[in-house]
């Protein structure tokens, strides 16, 4: 009882009415199943699911002329998938979807033996997670939790302790401006010393006199003030990151070292006192799709039939990924910088920019009332004739990927950013680069030709492609009749998956750079393919057969 409590532990106060109110909501327990049989207990209850489903077509006919006509159709489409709540009388975290679309067409018969079609359509489609609360996540561990807590699904996570990217008061100057200014004398090798280096209204405002000498004192436990002596505060700052002094170019981890002896802002300016990093669940994600299709069919007598399917397209995103545990790798649904969650978008994770995909069914021309063999006797009739061949061929764009920062974490404290181009390039798969293939023509010239994210950049995203996809599958089928009973037949499959065996690269050993490496030379694995692109459905690629025998009756 909440009086013992205060009486047994009179430091607390007593219960915390803040966790207490949301413990009376809660339902008695009528499942002793689970549980300690003691304090906890279940809550069973039935939980409709219901399933509504919903499609309102319009469709207009105009004929233009006996051989031509014209249509226009609109689907809206409104279902919902009901699903169970945590309690009787929460919301249920429903699933909606709710696409619409719009096609036109024109049919065009120029003769008997000719009509062509012509199809226009769009479609948007639209789905909705739609959670059953907004609130404040409350979890009495192993005791109670009101709701489920389920989210939208169009949330990406953010890091809301982000580091601040301060600006100076007095010149309207930000850390992100400053930075890049240190970047770039780095780059070009200036000595920390150089009375060329130019006064930078950040340091000099933010961080007077001789404050970064207490920097070196007080985080690093090193005298600097023989070696920096004279200088002001701009160079003070730049020796931080100068390559001929201390060297570091992780802005993140130069942002906690200022943060500690800040004599203006104060400590814990860019940073919480609390946390590193702290990601939360968000809807600031957003994505877009954008693609047109062509398809082709026909049907050729009875012996021939295919169908040929062309799709161009373009999807787009700030994270390709729902997060779904803070686990912050450069993998996940976590925007980098949340002060500018745009610079992130890029094509999609799984952006396919070219699809084809054909099947086709094809009679063989041999048996009877076939071009060849058509006067067989019966058993060779049997043997040779009615044979099929099947098959479904795809071809598309290779997937995309990137190259990462290892070792530096230039805006967000936990997760590295992609790193930058300074010169154009592009993948190429070399074959033989070594004795190995390399998804780079001279993957040398690649590396050198990135230099390392600066603060606040998240990188280039998604700027290469693993090689195309090719798979044929196909099938080769025939039924026989048995002659003892009317309906009764045995059918025969040999089916082949990937026929030509071809296995692109897919894999690629070591994608990740480390300060600044357009001034080095890439490790051996540095683009190395070490695997192939699997085919749908298999867990391994290359060519795999099968046969069947199915008996019908």
């Amino acid at each position: 009882m909440p009086a013992d409590i205060a009486r047994l532990y009179p430091a607390t106060g007593g219960v915390n009415q803040a966790i207490l109110n949301p413990l009376k909501s809660a339902p008695l327990p009528n499942d002793f199943t689970t549980g300690d049989n003691l304090n906890i207990a279940g809550y069973r209850f039935n939980a409709p699911t219901p399933v509504r489903l919903g499609t309102h077509i319009a469709r207009f006919d105009f004929n233009i002329s006996p051989s031509q006509s014209l249509f226009v159709r609109g689907n809206y489409q409104n279902d919902k998938y009901g699903q169970a709540p945590q309690f009787p009388g929460t919301p249920s975290p429903d699933l909606w979807l709710h696409p619409k679309g719009l096609v036109a067409g024109h049919t065009w018969t120029i003769r008997n033996t000719m009509v062509n079609n012509a199809r226009f359509g769009l479609t948007r489609q639209a789905f909705s997670q739609q959670g059953d609360s907004d609130q404040s996540l409350v979890n009495v561990r192993f005791v109670f939790q009101p709701y489920l807590y389920q989210r939208p699904t169009n949330r990406t996570t953010r890091d809301i302790m982000f580091l601040n990217n301060l600006r100076d008061p007095k010149s309207g100057q930000t850390w992100y401006e400053a930075a890049g200014i240190l970047a770039d004398l780095r780059d070009k090798d200036v000595p920390f010393n150089s009375p060329s280096i130019q006064r930078i209204p950040f340091f000099e405002n933010f961080y007077p006199g001789n404050s970064i000498l207490d920097v070196y004192a007080g985080y690093f436990g090193y005298d600097a003030s023989e070696d920096l002596a004279g200088l002001n505060p701009s160079q003070l700052a730049y020796s931080l990151v100068a390559a001929d002094y201390f060297g570091i170019a992780d802005w993140t981890y130069i942002q906690d070292v200022l943060d500690t002896f800040s004599p203006v802002p104060g400590p814990y300016a860019f940073f919480q006192p609390q946390y590193g990093t702290l990601g939360v669940y968000s809807t600031m994600g957003q994505s877009g799709y954008n693609g047109g299709s062509v398809s082709v069919r026909q049907r050729l007598g009875n012996d021939l039939t295919f169908d040929f399917n062309y799709t161009y397209s373009k999807s787009f995103d700030y994270t390709s990924q729902l997060m779904g545990a803070f686990t912050f790798t450069t993998s996940n649904g976590l925007i980098r910088n949340p002060l500018n969650p745009k610079q992130a978008r890029a094509i999609s994770d799984f952006d396919i920019t070219h699809n084809f995909n054909a099947n086709y069914l094809i009679a063989l021309p041999f048996g009877k009332g076939k071009k060849f063999l058509s006067d067989a006797p019966g058993v060779v009739n049997a043997l040779l004739g009615g044979w099929q061949l099947s098959g479904v061929l795809r071809l598309n764009s290779g997937l995309p990927f990137d190259l990462y920062d290892i070792g530096q974490w230039a805006t967000n404290w936990q997760t590295t950013s992609n790193v930058v181009r300074i010169k154009p390039v592009k993948a190429e798969t070399n074959r033989n680069y070594n004795g190995e293939p390399n998804a780079f023509q001279d993957p040398v010239a690649v590396y050198k030709s990135f230099r390392s994210a600066r603060a606040g950049e998240d990188g280039d995203r998604n700027i290469f492609r693993l090689p195309r996809y090719f798979c044929l599958d196909s099938a080769l089928s025939k039924t026989f009749k048995m002659p003892y009973a009317e309906g009764h037949q045995l059918q025969f499959r040999w089916e082949v998956f990937n026929v030509t065996n071809t296995q692109p690269f897919g894999s690629i050993d070591s994608q990740g750079l480390p300060q600044d490496p357009w001034r080095g030379e890439p490790n051996p694995g540095f683009g190395r393919y070490i695997s192939s692109q699997t085919p749908a459905g298999e867990s391994r690629p290359g060519r795999v057969m099968q046969f069947a025998l199915r008996y019908i009756f």
